[in-house]
C-alpha cells in the first residue's frame, strides 16, 4: 500500500514481495503464499551479489512468521552497519 504514494512523491521504491495473499487476512477467510526465510535469504543475498541491494531506506511491511522476521533484522542490521547513515522504518 506504500508503494504508489512513495512513487508518486519522488522515492525510487524496490519491492521485495514477502507475502501474497488474495485479500487483508481480517477478512477470516484468505489464500496465497508467504516467502520462507531461506526464500528471502537467497533474494537478498542474490540482490546484495548483483549490486541492488543499496538501499538508502527500509520500510518494513507484514513478516509472516518469526524466522523470517529474523532474516529482515539481519538485513537491516546489515544496512545499517553499511551505512550508519540510513533509516529503517
Amino acid at each position: 500500500a506504500a508503494l504508489f504514494p512513495l512513487q508518486c512523491i519522488g522515492y525510487d521504491v524496490d519491492v521485495v514481495n514477502i507475502v501474497n495473499f488474495s485479500n487483508h487476512t481480517g477478512y477470516g477467510c484468505f489464500g496465497g503464499t508467504r516467502a520462507s526465510a531461506e526464500e528471502l535469504t537467497s533474494n537478498f543475498k542474490m540482490m546484495d551479489e548483483t549490486g541492488l541491494m543499496s538501499p538508502q531506506r527500509l520500510l518494513i511491511g507484514y513478516i509472516p512468521n518469526a524466522a523470517a522476521l529474523e532474516v529482515v533484522k539481519e538485513l537491516a542490521l546489515s544496512i545499517l552497519h553499511k551505512h550508519v547513515q540510513h533509516v529503517i522504518i
